[in-house]
């Protein structure tokens, strides 16, 4: 498996003005031969798609108000699953309106997850007497762990140990 490594957004000479749409600058046909190629595992010729399709891609994403960095993984993600699907395509010469279609999808869920995740910065701060969660978790836990050994000890080593003054916490 080739891997793909599309230029980075900066490469102007990569990109295409949005204007263009999903069309290249090569006919159908050429299109067509190009995804074959690419289909058939010839690595010049997923150059040549990232060459022609990258600054469609960008700006499909960019268009979206994501940033620079989320931008770039999905663009890479959109390139991932071409890689994937490139031998299902019902259209090759369409390939454009594909990634296009992939890129806005997922710019689309990349929205919808940074909704639905939570805002870390609005949770509660444990007040500064109490321990921290996880720390009266460890804590449970160890004398979980401490009171299942001492139950394992004979009657008399119990015995001794609890006459010793120390309370079971559970």
């Amino acid at each position: 498996m080739s891997t793909i490594t599309p230029p980075r957004p900066e490469d102007r000479a990569a990109q295409r003005s949005p204007a263009r749409g999903a069309r290249s600058r090569r006919s159908d046909e050429a299109v067509t031969r190009l995804v074959c190629r690419a289909a058939a595992g010839d690595e010049r010729a997923w150059e040549e798609l990232v060459d022609e399709f990258n600054g469609l891609v960008w700006s499909v994403v960019r268009s979206h108000g994501v940033n620079e960095a989320d931008a770039a993984d999905i663009s890479q993600i959109t390139w991932l699953r071409l890689h994937r699907h490139v031998g299902r395509l019902r259209d090759r010469a369409r390939v454009g309106a594909w990634l296009a279609t992939t890129a806005r999808r997922q710019c689309m869920l990349a929205h919808r997850t940074a909704r639905s995740l939570p805002l870390l910065d609005h949770l509660p701060e444990p007040s500064s007497g109490e321990p921290a969660p996880d720390a009266a978790l460890l804590a449970r836990e160890r004398d979980r762990a401490l009171w299942a050994a001492i139950d394992e000890l004979s009657e008399r080593d119990r015995t001794l140990r609890r006459s010793s003054g120390s309370d079971d916490p559970g």
